[in-house]
C-alpha cells in the first residue's frame, strides 16, 4: 500500500485508515475542456474511496456471518465497477468529442455520409496491410504517415483505433500532431495537452480497477457485465481481442 508522505495539492488519494493511497498527481486544469477528464478522474476515485468505507464497515459487523459479509462485500464490489463504468463511458465520450474535433482541424474526414462503408472497408485493409509490415518496412511506412507522404494512411491510421490499426498510442499521437501541425499549427498543444489529460485520465481509472479488483473475487463475466458496453475494454484484458469481444458477445456487453 502507498502512503504519501510530501503534501501535493494536485493529488489524487484515497484514505484507508491511516493510509493514504496515492493514484496520480493531477497536472492539468480541472476546468474547461479538461472539465470532463478531471470529472470521470475525481468521480473514480470517490467510487474507490467508498468501497473502501462500505468494505471496512462491513468487516466490522459483528452481526453479518461470515457468508453475509462475503455477500455484502461481492455486492459493494459490483456496484463499485459499475459506477465506475459510468465513469469509463462519460472519459469515452469526451476523449471521442476531442478526437472528432481533432480529426477536423487535421482535415480528416470522419466516418459519415455515402462512402462511410467503402472508406472504413479501404481503412481497414491499410490497417491489415500496416500489420503485417516489420522492422525498416514498417518504420519506412510510420516515417512516410508522420512527413504527410501518406495522405490516404493517415485518415486511415487517426480514424481506426490504435490497437486495430497495429500503431502504439504514442505512434499515433505522433502521427496525429504532424498532421494537425501542417493544417493547423496552433492547435497542436492544446491537442497535446488534452491527450496527455485523457491518458492520465484513464490510468487513475486503471489503477482504481486494479484496487477494486484485489479485494474482491469477481469472476471474468461479473467484472465485465458490470462495468458494461463500451467501459469494460480499457480494463479487462484476461485474453486476446477476439476472445474478449467474444466473450463479451456472450455475456450482452458488446
Amino acid at each position: 500500500m502507498t502512503e504519501s508522505t510530501n503534501f501535493d495539492p494536485n493529488a489524487v488519494e484515497v484514505l484507508q485508515g491511516n493510509h493514504r493511497i496515492l493514484l496520480a498527481s493531477w497536472r492539468f486544469p480541472r476546468d474547461g475542456n479538461f472539465a470532463p477528464l478531471w470529472n470521470a478522474a475525481n468521480s473514480s476515485r470517490g467510487t474507490l474511496s467508498l468501497l473502501l468505507k462500505k468494505l471496512d464497515a462491513i468487516k466490522a459487523d459483528a452481526r453479518l456471518s461470515e457468508v453475509a459479509q462475503s455477500e455484502d462485500s461481492k455486492a459493494a464490489a459490483l456496484a463499485a465497477l459499475e459506477d465506475l463504468g459510468q465513469s469509463q463511458r462519460a472519459l469515452l465520450s469526451a476523449a471521442n468529442r476531442f478526437n472528432a474535433e481533432f480529426m477536423k482541424l487535421a482535415s480528416v474526414t470522419p466516418y459519415g455520409g455515402a462512402t462511410a462503408a467503402a472508406d472504413a472497408v479501404i481503412d481497414c485493409e491499410i490497417a491489415r496491410h500496416f500489420r503485417t509490415l516489420t522492422g525498416d518496412d514498417r518504420g519506412k511506412f510510420i516515417s512516410r504517415m508522420i512527413s504527410g507522404e501518406y495522405e490516404r494512411e493517415i485518415d486511415a491510421a487517426l480514424r481506426l483505433p490504435a490497437s486495430l490499426f497495429g500503431l502504439n498510442e504514442e505512434t499515433r499521437i505522433a502521427v496525429g500532431n504532424s498532421a494537425l501541425q501542417r493544417k493547423n499549427p496552433g492547435a497542436v498543444a492544446e491537442f497535446r495537452e488534452l491527450s496527455e489529460g485523457v491518458n492520465l485520465a484513464q490510468f487513475i481509472m486503471r489503477r482504481v480497477y486494479d484496487r477494486i479488483v484485489g479485494v474482491s473475487a469477481l469472476t471474468i463475466q461479473e467484472r465485465m457485465q458490470a462495468l458494461g458496453k463500451d467501459a469494460w475494454q480499457p480494463f479487462v484484458k484476461d485474453g486476446s481481442d477476439r476472445s474478449m469481444n467474444a466473450l463479451a458477445e456472450r455475456y450482452g456487453v458488446a
